[in-house]
């Protein structure tokens, strides 16, 4: 249950409407756009969710003149110079990066009349809902939203995002509301160095953990956040103990890091706090077993080891364990289970030293881990396998994801050319990463190993998030064929003006082609298509299917080229996608209606 303390300012006319956040003031409740007021005594309410908002009509009044964020620098406290916005790497308009303490102030800026703007958070929950508006200088509508950023409740390493919902006034009688939805990220400035790792507890908070880094080479990651490359020399990492880690000697707990390594020592540690000269002795870690990793638990008197699989292949493998005193050790990688052993038997395992990275405990044990960890995380309470499992899709975001009808999930990497932006942003209320293309030379690669073959002869699917605001004729979102004619082998998906369309073909003769809707409204759309070899391929867009074209007569669809972001197959068609595409899907199989619309709300 969350509890919102707000302090509410009387609209004026001399200055925008706006609100602050005032903990420890009031108890807010909003229900059906109604702010509901109860004393700090009472019960504390639930914030409710949203209504899922509805689709409609395209209004052309909101062409050219959608509203937009505008707000000071916060480094500063006053307005972005030319020189200041130059130097940022990323839209001030959609997110910034704050001080703890610092006051935090943004004015939304809507050019036609509004009738409402909610105010929403995490899973589509409401916040607040901002009426009536003032009308500034230049006749336009200005809404503040003030706050403290400490009131925004951060935990270390985490960001938050807002949600303004503006419904606007209908356009004539025959005309349904339109509604724009502009996000908003709150970061933390880096004003101090940033955590390395983190204490997560069954409260809910987020703990730094204080570390000591000794001859370890560091570098930030978009994805994986602060990245540690060990040279498997004399370089390791310790986590400072405290009391707040030592629940791990007696209690419940789990941990969770990140690795990355094409080593096949045997057997450094990865991460841990005991003696590796024995697996008997009390303490717990990771090891690095030739080409897998293990396990290792004691007490001193008893031991628990379990064997996981292949980690030294150089791609990110997360690696977790969850301890239950009175049932099983259980390890997972990449958020499937792959070993349990009981281990109600074992009992203290204060080992007396310090959890460390790519060494034992004890700092001096005779091999060093060679590679990369990212994000180690201990939790005092044991991980479900759904909690495991939700540590791996906030990763699977960031790459192209194939999925299997076996139900397993794994992340295609991509190759970006030079002039591509990356960036992390919210799509539909979920970190993800955008790509965004400026309709120059400017391409992403899909490298599958041969992993995609399947699409060439037998039924698959593939889904891609798009945003654009141009008009077009005819880049490639996505697509795998020579675009210089609709009839060669391969599959795409491409911009047609203002809407889309699908392109297959088997460079016999025989193509299909079906139109989707518009996407060039500045907002996010989902858009795929499923192949069905026997039957018809079937366009959809936002989960809806728009129309189904039969591809029985197709033969095989070998292109010879991989599949590509925001070009063809060949990386040298004329024209050139420019817009923002995010999170794309590969389906070895043809997803059902259902199916397609359940990808659209995840």
């Amino acid at each position: 249950m969350i509890k919102l303390l707000l302090g509410l300012k009387t609209f004026s006319n001399q200055k925008s409407s706006d609100w602050k956040l005032n903990m420890g003031l009031l108890s807010v409740m909003l229900i059906a756009g109604v702010i509901v007021i109860s004393s700090c005594e009472s019960d504390e309410p639930e914030i409710i969710s949203a209504a899922p908002l509805k689709d409609t009509p395209k209004d052309d009044r909101l062409t050219g003149k959608e509203a937009y964020i505008s707000h000071d620098n916060p480094r500063t406290g006053a307005p972005y110079t030319e020189e200041e916005l130059a130097a940022l790497s990323y839209d001030p308009g959609k997110e910034d990066q704050y001080n703890p303490g610092g006051n935090v102030s943004l004015d939304i800026v809507i050019q036609l009349e509004p009738q409402k703007i909610e105010v929403l958070i995490g899973d589509n929950q409401s916040l607040m809902v901002i009426e009536n508006p003032t009308i500034d200088g230049n006749d336009q509508y200005v809404a503040n939203f003030s706050t403290n950023f400490d009131d925004l409740g951060f935990g270390p390493g985490e960001d938050r995002t807002l949600s303004f919902v503006i419904t606007y006034n209908n356009a004539s009688d025959g005309v349904a509301a339109s509604v724009q939805t502009l996000d908003f990220t709150f970061r933390m400035a880096n004003v101090r160095p940033r955590a390395l790792a983190f204490l997560k507890k069954s409260n809910g908070e987020t703990l730094e953990i204080k570390s000591q880094v000794t001859g370890v080479a560091q570098k930030e990651d978009l994805k994986y956040g602060h990245i540690f490359t060990f040279d498997g020399t004399d370089d390791y990492l310790s986590l400072i103990d405290s009391d707040d880690l030592s629940f791990r000697y007696t209690d419940d707990y789990s941990v969770s890091i990140w690795i990355n390594t094409t080593s096949s020592n045997s057997d450094p540690v990865i991460i841990g706090d005991k003696d590796w000269g024995s697996g008997g002795n009390p303490g717990f870690l990771f090891a690095h077993i030739g080409t897998e990793w293990k396990l290792n638990l004691g007490d001193g008197a008893s031991r628990v080891d379990i064997t996981g699989g292949t980690i030294n292949d150089g791609q990110w493998h997360n690696l977790v364990a969850t301890f239950n005193r009175d049932g099983d050790a259980v390890i997972y990688q990449d958020g499937e289970e792959v070993g349990r052993s009981d281990m109600s038997g074992i009992g203290n395992m204060n080992s007396g030293f310090p959890i460390r990275l790519a060494q034992d405990g004890t700092s001096g044990y005779g091999l060093w881990y060679e590679g990369m960890t990212s994000e180690p995380v201990i939790y005092d309470y044991v991980l479900s396998s759904g909690e495991v499992a939700g540590i791996n899709e906030d990763k699977e975001l960031f790459n192209v994801q194939l999925r299997k009808n076996d139900g397993t999930v794994s992340l295609l990497n991509v190759d970006h050319q030079s002039g591509t932006a990356i960036e992390l942003d919210t799509v539909r209320q979920k970190h993800r990463i955008v790509r965004t293309f400026n309709g120059d030379p400017d391409l992403a690669t899909i490298n599958d190993g041969g992993d995609l073959d399947f699409r060439f002869a037998g039924d698959f699917s593939v889904a891609v998030w798009v945003n654009t605001t141009v008009s077009q004729s005819d880049p490639v979102i996505i697509g795998d064929k020579d675009w210089g004619s609709g009839g060669n082998k391969g599959f795409l998906l491409a911009q047609i003006g203002s809407n889309w369309k699908l392109n297959a073909g088997d460079g016999n003769g025989n193509r299909i082609d079906a139109n989707g809707n518009d996407i060039n409204d500045g907002f996010w759309h989902l858009i795929g298509v499923t192949f069905d070899r026997d039957g018809s391929a079937v366009i959809y867009q936002d989960g809806v299917a728009l129309e189904a074209v039969d591809m029985s007569g197709l033969g095989d669809m070998t292109s010879g080229f991989p599949m590509r972001l925001a070009q063809d197959g060949t990386g040298g068609y004329g024209l050139w996608y420019e817009g923002k595409t995010s999170t794309a899907y590969v389906f070895d199989y043809a997803l059902s209606e259902s199916e397609m619309a359940a990808l659209y709300g995840e």
